[in-house]
């Protein structure tokens, strides 16, 4: 199975055209692996939100 469909598109004057991808199969795939990335991006704020910072000094961008 193919996660990318290219469909081949003939102008009116009959020369080939620009090419057509399709990427329905690889959302789906990506689709059904989201949920992993979002519980590790959910992890990492958890950990920078209880990691130590030392004495007198802040987050960066804060």
């Amino acid at each position: 199975m193919s996660l990318i469909k290219r469909e081949q598109r003939k102008a009116a004057s009959g020369d080939w055209s620009s090419n057509i991808f399709r990427l329905e199969g690889q959302i789906e795939q990506i689709r059904k692996i989201e949920p992993d990335f979002a519980k590790a991006r959910e992890t990492s704020r958890d950990a920078l939100r209880h990691e130590e910072i030392p004495v007198g000094r802040g987050r960066p961008g804060s």
